[in-house]
């Protein structure tokens, strides 16, 4: 989708005490950022974004 259509995604959840600045967001579409699970603590079922060392990556679902 185009930019000016993305929504801002909190890698840290705000409601879990993720702050509103640069270094904790990403744009995403409005589908990724609503099916992109928020709570740090819960294995992720679908998948959630996470910043390691600097770089924003995928973290995929847990199959066990």
């Amino acid at each position: 989708i185009p930019a000016e259509r993305g929504q801002f995604h909190h890698l840290t959840p705000w409601s879990h005490g993720g702050e509103t600045n640069i270094a904790n967001l990403v744009t995403l579409c409005s589908y990724h950022n609503g099916v992109n699970e928020d709570d740090p603590n819960a294995p992720p079922r679908r998948g959630r974004l996470t910043r390691e060392g600097g770089t924003i990556v995928w973290q995929p679902p847990q199959t066990h």
